[in-house]
Parts: C-alpha cells; structure tokens; sequence
C-alpha cells in the first residue's frame, strides 16, 4: 500500500512537471507570436528603446502625459510581452528606472 502511494505521489510529481514545462512552452510561442502583432505605436516604442530610456521620454515620444494608466497601456503591455525589459528589474518604482529594447 505504501508503495502504490509513493508511485502515485510520483506520478503527480511528473505529471506536475510536463504541466510547467508545456506552459513554459506556451507562455515562450505566446511571446514569441505578440512579438509579430506589435502596434505601430508599439514598434515606434520599441525602436525608441534601443537606447534605455525614462518612462517620461517615452510618454513625451508618443505626445501623451506621464499617467499610470498611460503607463500601464504602452510600456507595460511591451513589458509583459517580453519585447522591452526595465534596466533595474529588482526595484520596479526606482527614480532611474529606464526601460530597453530585449536583445534576441
């Protein structure tokens, strides 16, 4: 009885484990195809940052003001897909905090 509990807990385990590698997958195509469906905006964006640069340049570059929503709308999106990447990612909210185009 103990043994069949073990193999179960195993399988589990297992199972677990393809479940995180496939999303991981998933997760890498998803990037990978939002990556080929940018908005104009978007690409200007991201062309913009190949150089670092502050959320305040990149607001100023689209004629738009510094908000949190306008924020969230163009550089987090970009954030999220993968396509541009914060220069200090261990302190999100830093003064310094600039925002780079992701090297492939």
């Amino acid at each position: 009885m103990v043994n069949h509990i073990q193999i179960c807990d195993d399988l589990d385990v297992q199972s677990n484990y393809q479940k995180e590698e496939s999303n991981y997958e998933s997760n890498y195509e998803q990037k990978k195809s939002n990556h080929q469906k940018l908005t104009k905006k978007q690409e200007d964006i991201c062309n913009f940052c190949s150089v670092p640069r502050t959320s305040q340049e990149i607001m100023d570059r689209l004629g738009i003001s510094n908000q949190s929503k306008n924020r969230q709308k163009y550089i987090g999106e970009l954030l999220e897909m993968g396509v541009i990447e914060m220069t200090i990612p261990n302190n999100p909210k830093d003064k310094n905090q600039k925002y780079r185009k992701v090297k492939h």
